[in-house]
C-alpha cells in the first residue's frame, strides 16, 4: 500500500517511503515501520481445574498378610484459548504464517483401583491395577496392570509387570489453531511426469489406465466435473494447514518391565544397584503427516489400491469448484503411526566415609536398544535409535534418540555443607535423514558432555543456602543436520554457564 500510494505513502504513515537512494531507503520512520510490519502480539491461555479423591487401606487378611487397596476418582477440565494478533489472522504480519483463533475444552473423569496381595509373607507380592477414563471428546477407555514383587534374598529384590495403557489426545492435539504453509510439488514435465498436482492432465496419474478413477477422486474433492479434462496447476507449490483434530482416538500402549535390585551388606559402604529392562509398543500414535505423503496415499494405487474417493487421505484434500485448484491439504494431527521401543536403565548408589565427611555417588546409565517407528499404516518399521532430526520446533525433541545417556554425580557432605560435581553425557547421533535414506549425507551430531557444580550450606535446621553453576566448560550446542542455528533446546544447553544462588527457609 505504501509503495503504490500516489504520494509515496505520506498519507498513510509519517514520512512515507522513498526507495531511491541509500539514505532515503534506510531512514524509514518508526510510524511507517509499524504500518508496514506492525508488532504482532498473540495470546495463548491454557487452564486446568482438577478435583481428586482417594481412599487407601486394608481390605482383609490372608495367611501371608493384609490385602492392601487404594481407590480413587478424579475429574478435570482442560481448556485452551488462542487469540492471534489481527495482523497474523489476516496474513499481514511479515515473516509469520497466518493462523486463526481457536479454543476448546475437554472434560475427563477417571475411576481407578490398585491392589497389593501378599502371596508369601515378606517374600512375594502380587500387584494389580485397573483404571477407566472417559474424555468427552475422544471417548472412554480402560487400562490395567499386573505385576509380581519377589524378595529372593535379604539383598536381592526382583520385580516385573505388564501394563496396558491409553493416552487420550491433549488439548493441543485436539484444538490447536490451524497454521498455513506450503509444500513444493513442481510442475509435471516429460522428464518428471510425477511432479505437480495428481489431477493435472500432464501428470503421470492422468496418462495411464487409472485416469477415470483419478477423475472421480478430483471431482469428489470439489473440482467441477467440467474442468476435469482440461485442468492444469500452474504453480510449483500447494497450500497446507496444520492444526488440531477433534476426531482423534486415544493412543494404545503395552508395556513390559523386568527389574532387579541388589543391596548387599558391606561393612563400611552403602551400596545399591538397580537394573531395569523395559519394552513399550504403541498403536494409533498421534502425529502429523506431510503434504506430499497425503497426495501419495490418496492417488498412488500402491497405497489406495482401488483408488477410492472416500480414502481417508483423499478426504484431507479440498479443491475449489470454480478453478479445481487445491485450496487446502490438511496435515493436521492424525492417528497414524506405530512405535516399538526398548532399553535398559541402570542406577548405582554408593556412600562411604572419607575424612571428616561422606562421599556419596549416584550414577545412572540409559541404553536405548531400539526405537522403531512406522510413520504411516503399511510402511516398514525404521529404527531411529541413535539418531536426531525432525523439524526445529517445539516438538522436535521427540526426534532425539541417543543410544546412551549417562549421569554421574559424586557429592561430598561434611558437617552442614556439601559440594557436588555432575557429569551429563549424551552419545553421538546420526541424522534422522540417514535412517530414512541411507545414501543421504546429512551430518549427525557429536557426543556432548556437560559438567555442573553445586553446593549447599545449612545455616540452621530451618535455613539453607544453595548455589550452582551449570555447564561450567561452556559447551556449545551442536548444529542439527549441519544447519546453523538449528539445535534442540530441550536436549542441549543453549545458554552456556548459568549461575544460581538461593536461600530456603521453613517456618
Amino acid at each position: 500500500a505504501v509503495l503504490q500510494s500516489p504520494d509515496g505513502g505520506l498519507s498513510l504513515c509519517d514520512g512515507g517511503y522513498n526507495p531511491f537512494g541509500l539514505a532515503n531507503s534506510t531512514t524509514i520512520s518508526e510510524d511507517c515501520q509499524q504500518y508496514m510490519a506492525p508488532d504482532a502480539v498473540s495470546t495463548l491461555t491454557v487452564e486446568r481445574s482438577l478435583y481428586e479423591a482417594s481412599v487407601t487401606g486394608s481390605l482383609f487378611s490372608l495367611p501371608a498378610g493384609q490385602v492392601q487397596a487404594s481407590f480413587g476418582v478424579s475429574y478435570r477440565e482442560d481448556s485452551v484459548d488462542y487469540l492471534p494478533s489481527i495482523s497474523i489472522s489476516t496474513n499481514d504480519s511479515y515473516g509469520l504464517n497466518p493462523s486463526s483463533p481457536s479454543s476448546g475444552e475437554t472434560e475427563t473423569t477417571e475411576f481407578g483401583a490398585e491392589f497389593l496381595v501378599p502371596l508369601l509373607s515378606d517374600r512375594l507380592n502380587l500387584t494389580a491395577g485397573y483404571r477407566v477414563a472417559d474424555q468427552d471428546v475422544s471417548g472412554s477407555g480402560d487400562s490395567y496392570s499386573l505385576g509380581l514383587e519377589w524378595r529372593a534374598t535379604q539383598s536381592i529384590f526382583v520385580r516385573g509387570s505388564y501394563q496396558k495403557a491409553i493416552r487420550a489426545p491433549n488439548i493441543g492435539e485436539l484444538f490447536s489453531a490451524s497454521l498455513g504453509s506450503e509444500f513444493t510439488v513442481g510442475i509435471p514435465t516429460v522428464a518428471n511426469p510425477n511432479a505437480g498436482d495428481p489431477c493435472d492432465i500432464r501428470n503421470a496419474s492422468r496418462l495411464g489406465p487409472n485416469n477415470a478413477a483419478i477423475e472421480l477422486i478430483c471431482i469428489a474433492q470439489g473440482m467441477a466435473p467440467g474442468l476435469v479434462d482440461t485442468f492444469t496447476h500452474t504453480t510449483t507449490a500447494l497450500p497446507a494447514s496444520t492444526g488440531g483434530n477433534e476426531n482423534l482416538d486415544p493412543e494404545d500402549a503395552e508395556t513390559i518391565t523386568l527389574g532387579l535390585v541388589w543391596q548387599p551388606e558391606f561393612e563400611k559402604h552403602d551400596f545399591s544397584l538397580t537394573v531395569d529392562y523395559w519394552e513399550i509398543s504403541i498403536e494409533e500414535v498421534i502425529k502429523t503427516i506431510d503434504g506430499p505423503s497425503v497426495l501419495q496415499r490418496c492417488f498412488n494405487p500402491a497405497f489406495n489400491p482401488t483408488l477410492a474417493p472416500d480414502n481417508a487421505f483423499c478426504q484431507l484434500i479440498t479443491r475449489g469448484s470454480a478453478t479445481g485448484t487445491i485450496t487446502e491439504v490438511s496435515t493436521s494431527f492424525q492417528n497414524l503411526a506405530s512405535l516399538e521401543t526398548s532399553g535398559i536403565d541402570v542406577q548405582v548408589m554408593h556412600a562411604v566415609d572419607i575424612g571428616p565427611g561422606k562421599l556419596q555417588t549416584h550414577a545412572s546409565v540409559g541404553w536405548l536398544d531400539k526405537y522403531e517407528e512406522q510413520s504411516l499404516p503399511g510402511d516398514a518399521f525404521l529404527d531411529f535409535a541413535g539418531s536426531i532430526g525432525g523439524p526445529a520446533n517445539r516438538v522436535a525433541d521427540n526426534d532425539v534418540h541417543p543410544e546412551w545417556k549417562v549421569s554421574l554425580t559424586p557429592r561430598y557432605v561434611f558437617g552442614p555443607a556439601s559440594v557436588a560435581l555432575r557429569w551429563r553425557y549424551l552419545s553421538s547421533m546420526d541424522a534422522r535423514q540417514v535412517v530414512l535414506n541411507p545414501s543421504a549425507t546429512t551430518p549427525g551430531v557429536p557426543s556432548v558432555s556437560y559438567f555442573d557444580v553445586f553446593g549447599t550450606y545449612e545455616l540452621s535446621d530451618r535455613m539453607k543456602l544453595r548455589a550452582s553453576v551449570s555447564n561450567i566448560l561452556d559447551e556449545d550446542p551442536p548444529e542439527v543436520s549441519g544447519q546453523i542455528g538449528q539445535t534442540r533446546i530441550g536436549t542441549y544447553d543453549v545458554l552456556g554457564p548459568t549461575f544460581t544462588i538461593g536461600f530456603q527457609a521453613s517456618f
